[in-house]
């Protein structure tokens, strides 16, 4: 599902900024919606059996390999910041893997409302820049 809809998110935007944006919002979008699943995949990998766990971790490689392609195409046209890519998406990814923690099903935020926050936060930034002022 979760590999599914990156694909298709990333297949769906032509220009950089967009389609990296795109995949990273599929890929926020299957954690939040699907908490319980999200949860025992992030936390009971090491419990599948060696054949299985060694599948997941190939898919996990080729997924992380998409998001840094696309970073770097974005880097590479001049709108996303030109930094390690690799580490960007862990960095990024990380987040977004942990995102089931945030949702709680009676909680104040929808799950696409949780997503639509942290999307914008780490794509705008969360530091506050003065308007500069001509003088």
């Amino acid at each position: 599902m979760l590999e599914a809809a990156v694909i298709s998110a990333h297949e769906a935007h032509s220009g950089p900024a967009d389609r990296f944006r795109a995949i990273l919002r599929a890929h926020f979008t299957v954690v939040a919606m699907t908490p319980l699943t999200s949860r025992i995949f992030a936390l009971e990998e090491n419990s599948l059996p060696l054949e299985e766990r060694e599948e997941v971790m190939r898919r996990r490689r080729r997924q992380q390999a998409r998001f840094t392609d696309a970073y770097r195409e974005g880097a590479k046209a001049g709108v996303l910041r030109d930094v390690d890519p690799a580490l960007a998406v862990s960095v990024l990814l990380g987040a977004g893997n942990w995102m089931y923690r945030l949702v709680r099903l009676s909680g104040p935020w929808s799950p696409a409302q949780i997503v639509e926050f942290a999307e914008e936060l780490l794509f705008s930034g969360y530091v506050v820049r003065a308007s500069r002022t001509t003088r």
